[in-house]
């Protein structure tokens, strides 16, 4: 009976938190060729090919309302050539399902503009 009744919390724990635990990826390497769809063999080039993706995915439901994005930089120097501007669409959908901006865990990332 004490297994039955863990098993049915744990279900119904899970049931609950699981989605929150889904993250995406979008990755953004100032090396790469134009042109890249943002996974880690073809990423994104510029941060503005990023940003608009994360965006168009949200606003076409391809990311659930609990599913935390991280954008990832691989290290680099990126040129910034107009403002970056972050509003309510770069920010999540809502605090279980923010979007991360943040360099991979190796290297330095450095935003440059003129």
């Amino acid at each position: 009976m004490k297994m039955t009744y863990w098993c049915c919390t744990l279900s119904a724990v899970l049931m609950v938190w699981a989605p929150r635990l889904r993250a995406c990826e979008v990755h953004v390497d100032v090396h790469a060729p134009q042109g890249g769809d943002g996974s880690a063999a073809r990423p994104f080039h510029t941060v503005e090919e990023a940003q608009n993706a994360v965006r168009a995915r949200r606003s076409a439901g391809f990311l659930g309302a609990f599913e935390r994005v991280d954008v990832v930089f691989a290290p680099g120097d990126y040129r910034i050539d107009k403002t970056v501007v972050l509003d309510v669409r770069d920010s999540g959908s809502n605090e279980d399902a923010p979007v991360v901006w943040r360099a991979q865990k190796d290297g330095t990332v450095r935003f440059t503009g003129g």
